[in-house]
């Protein structure tokens, strides 16, 4: 299961059944929980931060080098990216495993989520150190 989709073993046939989130929880009669939304919502906004400190770094390697704003802009976007990132992915780990009747299995998803949300914070505290050289 993740975030927008989800697969299923067919117990008739062996067969894997993959679709869309939200209809499987329609199938189930039920809304997609609020930590879905949640976790959509952080994961999304902390991509767009991590492309704002991608472009404010960009600006500051070729047009504007001498301009600090730019450094602290860049860094401090690119550590918050990772902190949005973090944050929805443990509320899913969290609330995934809560919520699971069977035995549930995070896997490598989960895995290069917590990733996702790392590197953004290592780049902005690589950017803070490097910004006076």
């Amino acid at each position: 299961m993740g975030l927008w989709k989800f697969c299923n073993l067919n117990n008739n046939n062996g067969e894997e059944i993959c679709g869309d989130i939200t209809d499987f929880y329609a199938s189930q009669g039920a809304n997609v929980p609020d930590f879905f939304k949640a976790t959509r919502a952080l994961t999304i906004l902390g991509l767009i931060l991590v492309a704002v400190a991608i472009e404010m770094v960009v600006l500051k390697i070729f047009l504007m080098n001498d301009k600090i704003f730019l450094s602290l802009g860049a860094s401090t976007t690119a550590i918050a990216a990772g902190g949005l990132i973090l944050i929805g992915t443990i509320v899913f780990g969290v609330k995934a495993v809560e919520e699971s009747t069977a035995d549930a299995v995070l896997g490598a998803g989960f895995g290069l989520g917590v990733v996702a949300g790392v590197i953004p914070i290592v780049a902005g505290i690589i950017f803070i150190i490097g910004r006076n050289k």
